[in-house]
């Protein structure tokens, strides 16, 4: 779930420009330019964080899908484990059962969560 970091790494940056960026704002001298560095350093960041959820949105793993729903659909994590099983009945996939994925997939979440 390396992805998962990676989107967590690069929010907690995305939060740090945010106090730059009101901090620069709150300053007596505006500086323009490294106001604009910060917009687009943002921009940037939260086109990687788009990037990254879909990619996490896509993968056929069913951590990865279960995180994905959790984080963020905002659904709980029965929910998302029932929709996961579901998702899998529906396509033929194994496991379908919530109680085996709650009892062998979902601890392994919860410690990123």
């Amino acid at each position: 779930m390396i992805i998962v970091k990676c989107i967590k790494n690069v929010e907690k940056e995305l939060e740090v420009i945010d106090i730059e960026l009101e901090r620069e704002s709150n300053k007596e001298q505006v500086n323009q330019e490294q106001i604009d560095k910060l917009v687009k350093q943002k921009e940037d960041l939260q086109s990687y964080i788009d990037k990254y959820k879909l990619n996490l949105s896509q993968l056929d793993d069913l951590s990865a899908r279960i995180y994905y729903k959790i984080a963020y659909e905002g659904l709980n994590p029965m929910k998302a484990i029932d929709k996961v099983a579901e998702e899998n009945y529906l396509n033929d996939k194994k496991p379908t059962s919530n109680n085996y994925i709650f009892r062998t997939i979902y601890p392994k979440i919860k410690e990123l969560l």
